[in-house]
């Protein structure tokens, strides 16, 4: 699977980029941003592929709230953003609602929404009861897909989340620039990483031989210390790294992140056990039990069209013509190609 997911990164990525030239960039003069979107693009499709291929119906279903969750949750939260970019008078008149980072309001209103309809999805799951599948064995020097995740998680990803803190620090004076045996700071915390990697590689070894006992015995309570450890570590690195320019909007923001995950932390650890009944449990994923109904997919695709007809109606009553900071981002009148074209 993780080798078809990269074949679908590549050809995705090389379709859409290489060619159709198709490239999500800043207006020019700016710092060019990462075709990345491509590749996951082609990701995606081939994710979807697999599991139809596998006859995946749970997979196929979770997929199809996604896909309406995220489409539903980037209309709202990127509509959240528009009445301060364009300086909408009803909102910008206020002083004290400038100023506040509402891109970063947009993107947790993404995920909140996107979260809360997947989350509709997955309750239907629990309510069906979904027969366990089995976890492939460990053999030799491969993992299997929960120790791949545990490293991409509170390995790799936790990493990236701090690894743009110190040039943040650097860029306005808040980090010492001496050197430690010809090092800098960026530099150790670069090693420590490594560090860190080494060491949660070891336990994972570890833990194949024999459970380590901090580890709690159900998969519940697995799942439950690492959402909640991965949640305060990204929550600690984004807060930490704004520090040096926490204005009052930025504060309050970065505040309701705090918030947020304050409440997300006591309805994890609020639930109570799952239950073990294996009687109650309908069948294995390829059960056409889990097939979406066509009065589901119909009200799902209503909903979307009539929710982007009423946000982008809404858009339009606020401006007249393109705003500030807008910006062309395909086509022949995209930015990054009139800045190529120029004398």
């Amino acid at each position: 699977l993780i080798a078809i997911l990269a074949i679908g990164w590549w050809v995705g990525y090389l379709i859409l980029v290489r060619l159709f030239d198709l490239h999500m960039q800043p207006k020019p003069g700016g710092t060019q941003r990462s075709d990345n979107w491509a590749g996951m693009a082609g990701l995606l499709v081939a994710l979807v592929g697999w599991m139809w291929r596998e006859q995946d119906r749970v997979g196929l279903l979770l997929s199809r709230y996604g896909f309406i969750g995220g489409g539903i949750g980037f209309s709202v939260g990127d509509f959240i953003n528009k009445p301060d970019k364009i300086r909408w008078e009803p909102i910008y008149q206020f002083e004290f609602l400038r100023g506040f980072d509402h891109w970063k309001w947009t993107e947790q209103g993404f995920g909140l929404i996107m979260g809360a309809i997947v989350s509709l999805g997955v309750l239907h799951l629990l309510k069906s009861s979904l027969e366990p599948t089995k976890e492939e064995a460990a053999s030799g020097g491969f993992m299997t897909t929960n120790e791949f995740s545990v490293i991409g998680l509170l390995g790799v990803t936790l990493w990236w989340n701090f690894y743009h803190n110190p040039g943040t620090y650097f860029e306005h004076g808040r980090i010492a620039k001496d050197t430690l045996f010809g090092m800098k700071a960026p530099d150790w915390l670069f090693l420590f990483g490594f560090l860190y990697l080494g060491l949660l590689i070891h336990l994972m070894l570890r833990n194949r031989r024999a459970d380590l006992p901090f580890l709690p015995s159900s998969w519940q309570g697995r799942g439950q210390l690492l959402f909640l450890f991965y949640l305060w570590v990204t929550v600690v690195a984004v807060v930490s790294k704004s520090w040096p320019l926490m204005s009052h909007g930025a504060l309050f923001v970065h505040g309701s992140f705090c918030i947020t995950a304050l409440a997300c932390t006591w309805i994890v650890l609020t639930q109570p056990a799952a239950p073990t009944d294996a009687s109650r449990n309908i069948g294995p994923v390829q059960d056409r039990e889990w097939r979406s109904s066509p009065l589901r997919l119909t009200i799902g695709a209503t909903g979307c069209i009539v929710l982007l007809l009423v946000l982008t109606m809404a858009t339009m009553s606020m401006q007249e013509g393109p705003g500030d900071g807008f910006r062309y981002r395909f086509g022949p009148n995209a930015d990054h190609l009139r800045e190529i074209n120029q004398p």
